[in-house]
């Protein structure tokens, strides 16, 4: 292994599953995964269909 280089499995339900830092896709039937966990990176993966509001607040929607 390397320096700061790290694994851990992690149990995805049936889904596609998206990495929200590059948006890569993978499709699980209900499986453990093995995901490089490198100290700079925290894992986030989303489930399909979810929807993440990422708009920037404001005094009102037309300055957002």
């Amino acid at each position: 292994m390397l320096q700061n280089q790290y694994n851990l499995s992690a149990y995805f339900p049936a889904d596609w599953w998206y990495d929200i830092y590059d948006l890569k896709v993978f499709v699980s039937s209900g499986q453990w995964q093995t995901l490089k966990a490198p100290l700079e990176k925290i894992n986030v993966h989303l489930r399909g269909g979810s929807i993440i509001v990422t708009q920037q607040p404001a005094i009102t929607t037309a300055l957002a």
